[in-house]
């Protein structure tokens, strides 16, 4: 009988902590999702480029907050490159695995040939895409980054002639995510003088909403006039379409951080919860 109440009263006090501590989570993740107000039903102009213009199932992270996030609880330095936003699935926590969250950055002084857009369609590419990202190791090494492999499409390269968007998504696996597949989706809305990008590395649970919202998506940015994809404006030092697709393996050396920027968030997070409780439960001196 005292063996069963000893175990009654543990069981109980296990469940207890259990409960407080994620209590404890959710409420400090609150408290930072509350820092950070997003903008809904709205439309953006991005610097000088053109102007984003979301549906009514995604909402917008100013410039400021945007970067405020990503060097807070994603771990981003000062040296990496400044976002323009973020995009966040509407009704899903900046902190859901699941969600689809997109970073915005521009890729200046960059020209593209999507004439002969049909090429991206080809297996090599993504063979290409394969080999380069091995070759990455030791460049990730320099930056303390996991690596990570990719595997295949999930949503093979695609190109709007109207929008002047490529779009694709890889199946991946990334070092602390071995056992745990997940999808690395990109948008490169191409200009006259540049690139605008959206990257996003969500779960699997995600691909669906994607693959319904894809359309819509590649329609959210447009560059303004004198920004403009033309094909008769394209520079003589321009890059193909599919350097969007295997360039971008080399250029973007923070891909390792997306994969990151969940553990990251929440480690601090149960790091304050582990603060609260110590200080709960520790023992006066009457005790």
């Amino acid at each position: 009988m005292r063996y069963r109440l000893i175990l009654s009263f543990l069981l109980f006090t296990n469940t207890y902590c259990l409960a407080t501590t994620d209590s404890l989570l959710t409420a400090a993740m609150d408290s930072i999702e509350n820092e950070y107000s997003f903008e809904e039903n709205s439309t953006i102009t991005i610097k000088d480029l053109g102007i984003l213009k979301l549906n009514s199932n995604f909402k917008f992270l100013n410039e400021q907050k945007a970067n405020n996030f990503v060097r807070t609880y994603w771990g981003a330095s000062i040296e990496d490159p400044s976002y323009l936003g973020i995009i966040l699935q509407k009704n899903k926590s900046i902190f859901d695995t699941s969600a689809l969250l997109f970073t915005i950055y521009y890729l200046p002084n960059l020209s593209i040939d999507a004439s002969n857009y049909n090429v991206i369609e080809d297996n090599q590419v993504l063979e290409s895409l394969i080999k380069q990202s091995d070759k990455l190791d030791s460049v990730k090494s320099e930056y303390e980054l996991e690596p990570v492999k990719i595997l295949n499409w999930s949503i093979p390269p695609k190109y709007s002639k109207e929008m002047n968007c490529l779009y694709w998504a890889e199946e991946i696996e990334s070092g602390i995510y071995a056992s745990k597949k997940q999808i690395s989706i990109h948008f490169r809305f191409i200009g006259k003088e540049g690139v605008m990008a959206f990257d996003c590395v969500s779960s699997p649970d995600a691909i669906q909403f994607l693959k319904n919202e894809m359309e819509a998506i590649t329609a959210f940015f447009k560059f303004n006039d004198f920004n403009i994809y033309k094909e008769t404006n394209i520079g003589s030092n321009h890059k193909s379409i599919e350097f969007l697709i295997l360039g971008y393996v080399i250029e973007r050396r923070e891909l390792g951080a997306f994969i990151f920027k969940f553990w990251k968030a929440i480690l601090f997070i149960v790091g304050i919860c582990g603060v609260i409780l110590f200080f709960q439960f520790k023992p006066t001196k009457n005790q």
